[in-house]
């Protein structure tokens, strides 16, 4: 897949808030993402996210780096077997842009690639606009001596504008974290409380700029934008006993 580009947002609101609001993106035409419509209520994330040795990714976002980047595979299961697909992403931020290319694996090609790391990569046949993608993932892994660290499993409750999805606003709760090193590891999560105690982290993901309807909403409820890292409340949660330096 080609990198794409948007602003995203994020606030951090209560249940209730949560279920205002959601009620104020129906009456402005905002409808279920397709996923969502199938399962009624949302569907879970389950990302990978990958780091160096001294997790210098987490160090960038605690340090406030405005440019700053995290290598992470995604699934929209559980677990691996119920998902035909692996997604392999780098997501850069600089500020509230933010770029984000993904490689789409099959199910065989992630354990070629679990087994046998960027040399697996290597040996894709990918073409194109693919080709690219592929190496500047593969750079970025090499550059970072990157490798699995963490897992992050959250639900999620998405809305669209349109089928173009410019404009998207999620709701994601129940934030959990494991430190292990393969999708197929994680049946013991610990919740990151830091989050889920204080409420739903509702993200606002533009293509442009936020229509007038949407920032009267986000004034309405006097949204105050966070920075908030699930990567990083996630390392936090499960370094807990033993917090990494920052």
């Amino acid at each position: 897949m080609k990198p794409f580009y948007r602003f995203e947002f994020k606030y951090l609101v209560t249940p209730p808030t949560a279920r205002s609001i959601e009620s104020e993106l129906k009456n402005f035409g905002m409808k279920l993402d397709a996923p969502s419509v199938l399962l009624g209520d949302g569907y879970y994330v389950t990302s990978l996210y990958f780091d160096s040795y001294d997790f210098r990714d987490y160090q960038d976002k605690c340090g406030g780096f405005k440019k700053r980047k995290k290598i992470r595979a995604r699934i929209y299961e559980l677990f691996l077997d119920k998902s035909s697909s692996v997604l392999l992403e780098i997501k850069k931020k600089i500020g509230e842009r933010v770029e984000k290319t993904q490689l789409k694996l099959s199910r065989e090609e992630w354990r070629q690639f679990m087994d046998k790391g960027v040399s697996a990569l290597m040996s894709f046949e990918k073409h194109g606009p693919e080709k690219e993608v592929k190496d500047e993932i593969m750079r970025n892994i090499i550059a970072s001596s990157a490798r699995p660290q963490i897992i992050i499993r959250y639900k999620r409750k998405p809305y669209i504008a349109s089928t173009s999805g410019a404009l998207r606003v999620t709701f994601d709760s129940g934030l959990e974290a494991c430190r292990k090193t393969d999708f197929n590891q994680n049946i013991f999560m610990a919740p990151i409380d830091e989050i889920n105690k204080k409420g739903i982290i509702l993200e606002v993901k533009s293509n442009y700029a936020v229509p007038q309807w949407l920032g009267r909403i986000i004034r309405d409820y006097n949204l105050k934008a966070d920075a908030i890292s699930k990567y990083a409340y996630g390392v936090e949660a499960v370094f807990r006993h033993n917090p990494l330096l920052r």
